[in-house]
């Protein structure tokens, strides 16, 4: 890519989530603008703010965020910014991991949040062609497949699908690799199973956890040691639970310990039902676990309890 000063054409792709970024933005737009030479502003600002841009600079070629392959007509062919449009990765880059975007846009309607404005409803790309586009990712070596989004957990609502859909077939290409899911909004997040088994479980999962605050206020001195009892006993459960690593990639003497762990249950629990749609009689091994946990533990709080 050649110096700034040697370009023949500019692109700036912008960003407007918040005023100062907008600031600078608008500056660049300027800086740029002087220079005479044919500008183009893509991204959030040439959708949400065109009447910012037209008035800073008149002659730029807005292209709007779902517009982007444009991009592609704007410039020669054999540029980095054109095949960055088509979507073509160049395999001499030598990455180990790729962003896969899937969808634009998102389901909310917060008023404080111009992202809306700028991106619009949520567009899922089609499962077949991202499925494809990992596995040519995975083909040429990549170890890292992020999906990004301005809403990951949004993909598919708009044509009757899920991100469950999509991470199952995307994990069912051959090949070592992992997936990076992007920001995702909880209130977006598709639960497959009854609500009021999700429920059910998350009060038995509630339930061990006020037991082990019993047991810890019942054997401790103050304050401090309260809490540093509270950490010992919760980091590794977050990281031996299957919360962020798969019990299944852990070595056999790990597995042992991490089930062993309440965590292991609850975290289980929530996933059979929100993902699998699983029912009472389901997940009836790990309610049964957790409710072992909780008179155990209860029963131990009560027993080192004193009155001081």
């Amino acid at each position: 890519m050649a110096p700034e000063a040697e370009a023949d054409a500019h692109l700036l792709v912008t960003c407007t989530v918040v005023e100062r970024t907008e600031r600078d933005m608008v500056k660049r737009i300027r800086a740029l603008a002087a220079s005479g030479k044919p500008l183009v502003v893509a991204g959030c600002m040439a959708a949400a703010q065109a009447r910012v841009v037209a008035r800073v600079a008149p002659g730029a070629y807005l292209v709007p965020p779902r517009k982007w392959p444009q991009v592609a007509d704007l410039f020669a062919a054999d540029t980095a910014c054109a095949e960055r449009a088509r979507g073509i990765e160049t395999a001499q880059i030598g990455y180990h991991d790729a962003i896969v975007p899937i969808a634009q846009g998102c389901i909310g309607r917060c008023t404080y949040c111009i992202t809306r404005v700028a991106r619009g409803r949520v567009a899922s790309y089609p499962a077949d062609d991202l499925v494809s586009q990992v596995r040519r990712h995975v083909e040429r070596g990549v170890k890292e497949i992020k999906l990004t989004g301005q809403d990951t957990a949004a993909w598919g609502v708009d044509v009757g699908a899920n991100l469950a859909d999509l991470l199952a077939a995307i994990t069912a290409i051959p090949g070592e690799f992992r997936v990076r899911v992007g920001m995702a909004d909880p209130l977006a997040v598709h639960i497959l199973g009854n609500i009021a088994v999700l429920f059910v479980a998350a009060f038995f999962g509630a339930l061990v956890f006020i037991c082990f605050g019993f047991f810890v206020s019942s054997i401790s001195k103050s304050a401090d040691s309260a809490e540093n009892l509270t950490g010992l006993i919760t980091f590794p459960m977050f990281f031996l639970g299957g919360v962020f690593i798969p019990i299944e990639r852990l070595p056999e003497a790990v597995q042992i310990l991490a089930y062993m762990m309440p965590l292991t249950y609850f975290s289980d629990a929530l996933r059979q039902v929100m993902i699998r749609g699983a029912g009472i009689v389901e997940i009836g091994v790990d309610l049964g676990v957790l409710a072992i946990f909780a008179v155990v533990v209860f029963a131990l709080a009560v027993k080192l309890f004193r009155w001081e």
